[in-house]
């Protein structure tokens, strides 16, 4: 399918040139076609241009320039698309869990596959309710 038309996109905005290639290969065996991002500024610009077209966002939490919470400020005045923020140092992102910015925190590091299930889990949700917190390695944690 031509990427350009897809309506199964979803943008993921990361530092790691690496991790991008991963997060591409990952998203692509799931079904989805990834748009990639090397900073958050470059992320809002691609989900302004396609956002009819972006099903959800995955971001990191420190990105070049701006942050990830940046990002999703300006995403969620324009979209209600769930937004997953991955991140080594979750509490800080706490203190936003009432504002309906994040869908999803995800403490790295964790397996591609629980971004995947955890993904999959937020496109079938009619009501996103309050932000979920992720352990990879004890699951689901809480709610905001």
């Amino acid at each position: 399918m031509n990427q350009e038309v897809s309506l199964n996109h979803i943008l993921i905005a990361d530092n790691s040139v690496e991790l991008l290639a991963l997060y591409r290969l990952v998203f692509q065996r799931a079904g989805f076609s990834p748009l990639l991002a090397n900073s958050a500024r470059e992320a809002w610009e691609c989900f302004h241009k396609k956002r009819e077209c972006i099903r959800a966002v995955v971001t990191n939490g420190k990105l070049r320039g701006e942050t990830g919470l940046w990002l999703a400020i300006r995403i969620r005045e324009v979209s209600p698309v769930p937004i997953i923020l991955c991140t080594a140092e979750p509490e800080p992102y706490f203190k936003v869990r009432d504002q309906n910015l994040l869908s999803v925190i995800l403490e790295e590091p964790f397996e591609p596959e629980l971004l995947c299930r955890i993904l999959h889990d937020c496109l079938s949700r009619i009501d996103p309710g309050p932000t979920r917190f992720y352990r990879a390695l004890l699951g689901f944690v809480g709610r905001g």
